[in-house]
């Protein structure tokens, strides 16, 4: 007898899904016999966690939409999570969350009213699985609610509700909900100033869990965050890597072939880290609306606070950041900080990163010489190891870079003297200190120690006394501009060819690369002593290609030249350029690559000049002559720990660093013995190996065989095979 298909679904719920989604009104009968099971099921608050209810409510979720039920569902979903979430097991809340979810998905429920929910079940205790997956699915809704048009209504309403969760007593729910706001704001969804300030507000939270969040996005530091794949993140490997890969099944399995490998994963790995943002969020600090007050609570909350180190040493940083960043005077930060530049001190070198950090321009110079007083006198001893005194050196290099007025003569001149020291490394920090001071403020220093200035300091360099500003009337380097705005290259064409009946003409280098700068052509030096040498034109400046020049142009060039104009003169017509017109992008990129050589002039060597009075093409500037030019006078917004623990040579290990080096190369090595050929662990001996073994009776005729013979066995021989020779003839 046959038994009927359509009596086995009321038993099979995922085939009738299957047919409902097919045909809905055709199976309406079953549908509602499930719906009343659901409802009985529900009446009985003991039957919540059993494994037929999970089961009705994935598949009322799925075909909820075809029929009129459809609202009454949600509610009743919604009010058992509100109302008796803790009553649940794990599976339970979990399967209700997820049929939620797909209800929402399909756009029959709004976004605000799940959301609300989501937030209030953070609340939910021992269930740490749930809270990842509301904390993914808060996000991601919320980004995928703003992917082409941000919704402002619904993220007023939603960050409204979220910061009160922020403030609530449950720390659980409080550090999810952050979590989510700082999702949302590395994902760019909730990147406003509003969203900033509330994260602000949570470095101030009693609860330690809490606060270090709130002070770790502000430090960019959060590994979690920076872990997080985005979504423009491909698993799948690079060409490389895959080649090397198939190059490794392929060929022998060695120890050096599986270093190679893991060696190109390691840089794979590093290349595809540095293509992403960096981690240090300073829109974030800008974005903070009262930072002067933030950075008091957190001084007053460090003198107070009674957590590990480590804690301490992040809310040091967070402030040292803001008044960094923001140019605030804190006078109280600085004492503070003092107490802790002792060489003995743990994480010294981060310490002295937030104490250069802390400097700026507007900071008076009184309150951060104390600063650089204790780092000299506790860090640049001869007491000290040369590790000691280059970090130390590092450090006040650095502050004076932020506050070159907080350096003392009679300190300068002290450390200057360590530019001979016998250690290369502490010579060299001294040099850096001195080489600053040349860029910034040459009077400190003795006359035996300035370098001949160049050809930008003569024009730019302005010694500032405590809170003053300069303004810059003039662009640097306009003065190699035409007044009334004439290309030269057009000027030049034009008077070749005005010119070409008469005049006498004369031949005149050119230059070995074309676009090279001479000094008399594009006054790139400014020193107008040897203005009439080599006055070179290139061939495309020229009007003809051989380059041919008339005399009395020649003469009307070195008149209106810069090379041959005074400083006061030059800066005269830099007004003047700067004032009457509007410099295209050609000419301000022309004026820069003037300013670079003027900069060039004086920081290269002589060997790297093709000639007297001659600096380098911009080709040469932007190849490795460049690295030699670095403007130490560049503020950044923060201090760099390697700046600090810069070593210019590195030491030599010491005898105990040594033998854990060898001992760390020891690891996962085979234990006496080369390599053993064999294919797998447990594989049978090679021939050669079990001959190793043997007896000499069992191998003694197979090595007399490869001895070599001697005459009488070759005598033997010869007359064993005449005899066979003849036997076989007759």
């Amino acid at each position: 007898m046959k038994v009927r298909r359509n009596n086995k679904l009321a038993h099979s719920l995922p085939q009738l899904q299957n047919l409902v989604k097919r045909d809905p009104t055709s199976y309406n009968d079953e549908v509602r016999q499930q719906w009343s099971h659901y409802r009985a099921l529900y009446s009985q608050p003991s039957e919540y966690t059993s494994e037929k209810f999970e089961e009705l409510v994935v598949f009322l979720a799925n075909v909820c939409q075809y029929y009129e039920f459809k609202d009454e569902f949600i509610r009743d979903c919604m009010e058992l999570l509100k109302s008796q979430a803790q009553l649940f097991t794990p599976d339970s809340r979990l399967c209700i969350c997820r049929a939620l979810i797909m209800i929402r998905n399909k756009g029959l429920l709004e976004p605000l009213p799940i959301l609300e929910l989501f937030f209030g079940m953070f609340r939910v205790k021992f269930d740490k699985n749930l809270r990842e997956f509301l904390k993914q699915h808060i996000v991601a809704d919320i980004k995928n609610t703003n992917r082409r048009t941000k919704s402002t209504k619904l993220n007023n309403t939603l960050q409204n509700f979220m910061f009160t969760v922020l403030n609530d007593s449950d720390t659980q729910a409080a550090k999810q909900s952050l979590d989510c706001v700082v999702a949302l704001y590395q994902k760019q969804v909730w990147n406003d100033a509003k969203t900033v300030n509330v994260i602000a507000a949570a470095c101030f939270h009693p609860e330690l869990k809490v606060m270090a969040t709130a002070v770790k996005f502000f430090l960019g530091t959060d590994e979690d965050i920076e872990q997080q794949p985005s979504d423009s993140d491909s698993e799948s490997d690079t060409p490389d890597i895959k080649e090397a890969l198939l190059t490794h099944r392929i060929n022998k399995k060695t120890r050096k072939r599986k270093r190679w490998l893991e060696n190109i994963k390691r840089t794979a790995k590093k290349a595809k880290r540095s293509d992403k943002a960096p981690s240090y969020n300073f829109s974030a600090l800008h974005l903070i609306h009262d930072p002067q007050t933030m950075a008091e609570k957190l001084l007053k909350k460090v003198g107070t606070l009674n957590e590990r180190f480590e804690v301490k040493l992040m809310i040091l940083n967070l402030i040292s950041r803001l008044i960094g960043v923001h140019q605030l005077i804190v006078f109280n930060f600085y004492p503070v900080i003092i107490r802790y530049i002792q060489a003995q001190q743990r994480e010294v070198t981060k310490i002295l990163q937030y104490a250069a950090q802390a400097c700026h321009d507007l900071v008076p110079p009184d309150a951060l010489e104390p600063v650089i007083r204790a780092v000299a006198n506790n860090f640049v001893s001869e007491r000290n190891s040369v590790e000691v005194m280059t970090v130390g050196l590092n450090a006040i290099r650095e502050i004076c870079l932020r506050a070159p007025l907080a350096m003392d003569e009679d300190l300068l001149h002290d450390l200057v003297m360590y530019r001979g020291y016998r250690d290369k490394n502490v010579s060299t920090a001294a040099r850096s200190i001195v080489a600053l001071y040349r860029q910034v403020n040459p009077e400190l220093l003795k006359k035996k120690y300035r370098a001949r200035p160049t050809a930008e300091q003569q024009e730019t360099l302005h010694v500032k006394k405590y809170g003053q500003t300069i303004a810059a009337d003039f662009v640097a380097g306009a003065e190699v501009l035409n007044v009334d705005g004439a290309d030269d290259h057009d000027n030049n064409e034009d008077q070749a060819s005005d010119e070409s009946d008469g005049g006498e003409w004369v031949d005149v280098d050119h230059s070995e690369e074309e676009g090279s700068l001479t000094l008399a052509a594009d006054a790139d030096c400014g020193n107008g002593d040897n203005g009439d040498e080599d006055l070179s034109d290139n061939d495309e400046d020229s009007g003809e290609p051989d380059g041919r020049v008339a005399n009395n142009e020649d003469q009307k060039s070195i008149a209106s030249s810069p090379a041959v104009l005074s400083l006061e003169e030059r800066r005269e017509k830099a007004k003047l350029i700067s004032a009457t017109r509007i410099l295209s992008q050609k000419e301000f990129a022309q004026v820069r690559q003037v300013q670079l050589a003027k900069k060039v002039d004086a920081a290269l060597p002589k060997r790297f000049l093709k000639k007297k009075n001659e600096i380098p093409a911009a080709d040469d500037i932007k190849g490795g002559t460049a690295n030699l030019i670095v403007d130490p006078t560049v503020r950044k917004e923060t201090v760099q720990l390697r700046d600090i623990e810069k070593l210019s040579k590195n030491l030599k290990n010491d005898k105990a660093a040594r033998m854990a080096s060898i001992q760390a190369g020891r690891e996962g090595r085979e234990k006496f013995g080369g390599y053993k050929q064999t294919k797998a662990e447990y594989a049978s001996l090679s021939n050669k190996q079990k001959r190793k073994t043997k007896t000499y009776n069992m191998i003694k005729h197979k090595v007399g065989a490869k001895v070599k013979r001697s005459f009488r066995d070759k005598q033997l021989a010869l007359k064993a095979s005449l005899r066979k020779i003849i036997k076989h003839k007759y």
